[in-house]
């Protein structure tokens, strides 16, 4: 690794430690380099050599760099060599409370974590949610679940009630993943996200969520303005609903089954039963992809506010 000051003057290289991703060959490489404190366009690139000494450097990337000088004009003249950095926010902790929690009563919690950490980041993570919104109903049940592990890990002012519930849907989403026995492998880099004033986030700013009546263009609208998701990422979240049910007094929809034939796995059946294929052989095969399971539309008469809903029905098991 090598940087280039603003008046072009390279610095020395830097060795970096390379790890790889199984068999991939996507690999992460960590870098111990001093930040620079001359504002200005920096510049960075890497060489890589293989074990038979060939080498193929990169062209030169982009940093914009601003002064990074005090502006302490005391600063402590005998500072500490060894700072307790123990004040922070014990990130770990909090994920394992939450891990624990979700993992209750064989894992129930763990979809309703993911509903109110999207339903919460809809207009912007704030770690409130409106339960006056029909959209919204059912969602008191995760806000006093969690509400012991934000009394816990939010007093110290690094993590928020906002930081809990993001934190609480990821976690219970990789949780939810087939064969995970760690838990969670990702960290949870960014923290500090802003909460309203809400009491325990029971309330807040009414925030309007894509109508399960959306056709596919408005979908996709909505998450790319939203979130500035992709179609591809959008159909991706989409996933999102292989775990979980669905009840008539929360969202209209009549399904305790819930979506797939096995709503505790966060998997790729979501689409395999919906448009067909074997979910262990993938295929770009239309004649494979077309043998979906048979489709019926009922309609759902629900009491006020919850409205009327159209809903199809599949003829090969499931909710």
């Amino acid at each position: 690794f090598q940087l280039r000051d603003p008046s072009e003057a390279e610095e020395g290289w830097v060795p970096a430690n390379i790890n790889r991703h199984g068999s991939s060959r996507n690999f992460n490489a960590n870098v111990d380099v001093i930040i620079p404190n001359t504002a200005g366009q920096w510049d960075w690139r890497i060489r890589a050599t293989d074990s038979d000494g060939a080498s193929r450097t990169s062209g030169w990337f982009q940093i914009n760099v601003e002064s990074t000088t005090t502006t302490d004009p005391d600063p402590d003249p005998n500072p500490d060599p060894d700072p307790d950095d123990s004040t922070g926010p014990n990130i770990q902790a909090a994920m394992t409370d939450i891990l624990n929690t979700a993992r209750a009563n064989n894992g129930r919690l763990r979809p309703k974590f993911v509903r109110l950490g999207f339903h919460d980041c809809v207009g912007g993570c704030d770690g409130c949610v409106d339960l006056a919104n029909p959209d919204n109903f059912g969602l008191l049940e995760p806000i006093d679940a969690l509400a012991s592990v934000v009394a816990a890990h939010t007093s110290d002012g690094g993590l928020t009630r906002a930081d809990i519930w993001a934190m609480a849907a990821m976690v219970s989403a990789e949780d939810a993943q087939p064969n995970n026995i760690a838990g969670f492998t990702y960290i949870f880099e960014w923290y500090g996200r802003s909460t309203c004033d809400a009491a325990e986030g029971k309330g807040g700013p009414d925030r309007t969520l894509p109508s399960s009546d959306l056709p596919t263009s408005k979908l996709l609208k909505f998450f790319f303005l939203e979130f500035g998701l992709t179609e591809r990422e959008t159909v991706a979240i989409m996933g999102a609903h292989s775990i979980g049910s669905l009840s008539r007094e929360n969202s209209g929809f009549d399904g305790p089954n819930g979506w797939t034939n096995n709503n505790n796995v966060l998997d790729n059946r979501y689409y395999s039963e919906l448009i067909g294929g074997n979910r262990n052989q993938p295929t770009d095969d239309l004649t494979v992809l077309l043998q979906a399971p048979n489709w019926n539309q009922v309609l759902i008469t629900n009491a006020d506010p919850i409205s009327d809903r159209f809903q199809w029905n599949r003829g090969g098991g499931g909710g």
